[in-house]
């Protein structure tokens, strides 16, 4: 059995890359900023804007929901099924959505397809990987994040640049066939874990009591996972910080175009420095877990956008404030104060 974690230990570095490639190309769920508009447009204009505008809800929602829904089924299909199916519906739902100008189509290509298929792909590497390195959980796994999330910095553009230069289904499949190209293997490559391994690994480490306390926690079924409080606590944290991150980053681009007028390529720009500090965040959060307490950290990473939104909801404030002034001002030809 040593021999066989051995072997394991040699080669999990090949898989560890294997799957940041898979990560980042299932990171193309993160480009919906620069694609919003064209499917408004291919799907009838402002007429369904609000429509379209949902199925990325819908897309948001099947990722999210999925590997909760099919748990089970994904526990029986084992990685390298599940990251295959999960590929094909990834990779096909970007080659249909870009062909299609049914709204119903659509929305079980896109809002589904790629949804589903998000679920299915991105946590399961991380899961893989996590079994694979648990003595670096948190660097691991705040690494896969971190390429996922900051994937669209190349995407975007690309993508952008695609859809001025040739069209939106020239773009869309590009992205299903890269998707496919690229995914796909990674399930091909990638070995199943021994259950044993985990303790094999912990066995291995000095001084493992404090890292130990973190993955002595029980394994829970779903059942039992709904009935304990911290579920619910985790819930309503991943709730407003996909609000505050995800959808924030979807419509950054919309934002630019038809607030500042930019193209579509000048706003995707803005689109790869949201993305951009979205990686820096994951990367920094995750190798932080590995050397403190993992709800401190958590309780730090929820407090953050909650002090930035206050910020700059007191920045809009003063500067409404201050447009009202110089408006006044301005009505009896006086210079208005400047804002501090």
């Amino acid at each position: 059995m040593n021999k066989e974690f051995d072997l394991l230990d040699q080669k999990r570095k090949i898989y560890f890359i294997v799957c940041l490639f898979g990560a980042f190309v299932v990171g193309l769920a993160y480009t919906w900023a620069v694609l919003q508009l064209p499917f408004i447009e291919r799907l009838g204009g402002a007429a369904v804007e609000a429509t379209v505008v949902l199925c990325y809800t819908v897309t948001v929602v099947s990722s999210t929901m999925s590997p909760s829904v099919f748990g089970a089924l994904i526990r029986k299909l084992g990685p390298k099924k599940t990251i295959f199916i999960g590929t094909l519906a990834f990779g096909l739902g970007y080659i249909v959505a870009g062909q299609t100008s049914n709204m119903a189509v659509f929305y079980i290509s896109f809002g589904l397809g790629t949804g589903i298929g998000s679920g299915f792909i991105y946590p399961t590497i991380m899961g893989y990987l996590a079994t694979l390195y648990p003595d670096k959980r948190g660097t691991v796994s705040g690494t896969v994040a971190g390429v996922y999330g900051g994937a669209s910095i190349i995407w975007s553009p690309m993508l952008a640049q695609m859809i001025e230069s040739q069209s939106l289904d020239f773009a869309c499949f590009i992205a299903g066939i890269v998707s496919l190209a690229v995914i796909i293997p990674v399930s091909v490559i990638i070995k199943p874990v021994p259950v044993e391994y985990i303790e094999y690994k912990q066995s291995q480490i000095k001084n493992t009591t404090k890292k130990a306390a973190g993955t002595s926690l029980p394994d829970l079924n779903r059942g039992q996972m709904v009935k304990t409080s911290m579920f619910y606590v985790a819930l309503i944290a991943f709730a407003f910080g996909c609000t505050s991150g995800m959808m924030v980053i979807s419509q950054i681009s919309a934002i630019m175009q038809q607030s500042f007028l930019l193209s579509a390529t000048q706003a995707a720009f803005y689109v790869s420095v949201m993305s951009f500090m979205s990686m820096i965040g994951r990367f920094l959060w995750g190798a932080v877990t590995d050397h403190f307490d993992k709800y401190v950290t958590l309780s730090i990473i929820c407090g953050l956008p909650i002090i930035a939104m206050l910020i700059v909801s007191h920045r809009i404030s003063l500067l409404q404030w201050h447009v009202w002034v110089s408006q006044r001002f301005a009505t009896e030809d006086s210079e208005a104060p400047s804002l501090l």
